[in-house]
């Protein structure tokens, strides 16, 4: 899973192509942690190449369906909670 919207960073670079490394479900107290990596392109990525930018996010219980875990997964959930987001409004799967 991942998705495409072009962004400029803080720093001036530009990132196209966007994945989710990693995500840790702690059901426990209802969070879901992810690490977000922005990459100039899909080709840079296959390529090894570094993402230019690399981000860690929370989302705390009520911020997400608890139900969605169950059917489509903490990666699932993550994807579609990411593309309601100011930043990836418009964001196309890849």
């Amino acid at each position: 899973m991942a998705f495409e919207k072009l962004i400029e960073l803080e720093n001036g670079s530009m990132a196209l192509y966007w994945r989710v490394l990693q995500v840790m479900d702690s059901r426990k107290d209802g969070t879901l942690s992810f690490e977000l990596a922005g990459y100039k392109t899909a080709q840079h990525r296959s390529d090894g190449k570094p993402p230019v930018l690399t981000e860690t996010f929370f989302l705390c219980d009520g911020e997400y369906p608890q139900a969605a875990l169950d059917s489509s997964g903490a990666l699932g959930v993550v994807y579609n909670v990411l593309k309601t987001t100011p930043k990836f409004i418009g964001a196309i799967d890849v």
